[in-house]
């Protein structure tokens, strides 16, 4: 039953397409962190940790929301409970031996060699697939949690803790932060205090004067069309560590980050294609997100939670290259 001092607020476009991308594999954020101590086997300070993760809930109060819908407005929105609700979830030993045994033995199965993938790893997978939940939510009475939290003893002094949340709720500059103050808040117990955030959709932090232009309108459209309905080939980049550079001046020359990598994109399906004549029949695009917060009004900083890598912009090119 929902509390009577709960707060409500129906999910915007932007929210509504990533808890839609769901159930196509998207729209949930893994983190994964491995904690070890050659001192002792005992596991990490879980009432620190719960204590951490109570003050961050008081501090972003999206963290302590429920998704809910409603067929009868066929909406989406955010329930946010007064007190936070998180509460970690811990697997022992055996426990997760299993867990990596099969994610192995089903890996293995898949592949004519075997492979060898760290635990961590494997969690953080296995993590990525506990979506029932979020997938269910169209089809479901219940309120879904935006947070679940995770602590897997790996062997002995090693523990992995894992954060799944709600991409609604955390994308991937919001985890950078994310995890900045929950190892604060456990180093040295400080923070919570901090005034809770507005809760507002990105759409409703447009400011006025751009809310109407076209660039941002498709922007906000290309979102949702990348996550349910654009379908683009996808392309394979190897040696991704070693140190990169260019032949071309493009500060010199003026040439813009966006058009530079388009260019790259050029160049990498030109590469990548052979010489298959079906090559010049595929499509490509370069869809660029950019961390909009501080072009919004009024200005959020980047610790202002919930996801904010939503204007960007595709830049589609069809596939004839060139020889």
């Amino acid at each position: 039953m929902e509390d009577s001092r709960s707060r409500r607020r129906v999910a915007t476009g932007t929210e509504t397409a990533w808890c839609r991308a769901v159930p196509g594999g998207t729209g949930t954020a893994v983190l994964a962190l491995s904690s070890s101590s050659s001192s002792s086997s005992a596991p990490p300070n879980l009432q620190l940790l719960q204590n951490a993760l109570n003050k961050l809930q008081n501090a972003h109060p999206v963290l302590k929301s429920k998704l809910h819908y409603s067929p009868i407005s066929s909406t989406v929105s955010f329930v946010t409970s007064p007190t936070p609700s998180v509460q970690v979830k811990t697997f022992k030993a055996p426990e997760t031996s299993k867990i990596i045994n099969d994610q192995n033995t089903l890996l293995n199965n898949n592949h004519h060699h075997a492979i060898s993938i760290s635990p961590l790893q494997i969690l953080l997978e296995h993590e990525l697939n506990e979506n029932t939940t979020w997938r269910n939510l169209y089809r479901s009475d219940t309120a879904a949690d935006m947070l679940f939290v995770t602590l897997y003893e790996v062997g002995s002094s090693i523990w992995v803790a894992v954060f799944r949340l709600h991409v609604a709720a955390c994308d991937r500059t919001t985890a950078v932060s994310l995890l900045e103050e929950l190892l604060v808040l456990m180093n040295d117990g400080g923070g919570g205090d901090k005034k809770d955030e507005m809760e507002l959709g990105m759409e409703n932090l447009v400011p006025r004067k751009l809310a109407k232009k076209p660039l941002l309108t498709r922007g906000l459209d290309m979102i949702s069309y990348s996550m349910n309905s654009l379908r683009l080939t996808n392309l394979k980049f190897k040696d991704v560590k070693s140190p990169r550079r260019s032949q071309v001046e493009c500060k010199r020359r003026g040439i813009k980050l966006s058009s530079a990598m388009v260019a790259a994109g050029l160049v990498a399906a030109h590469s990548s294609g052979g010489h298959s004549i079906h090559r010049h029949q595929r499509k490509y695009g370069v869809i660029t997100l950019i961390d909009c917060r501080r072009f919004l009004e009024p200005l959020l900083s980047t610790h202002h939670f919930e996801a904010w890598l939503g204007v960007g912009y595709s830049l589609p090119f069809l596939g004839y290259l060139g020889a």
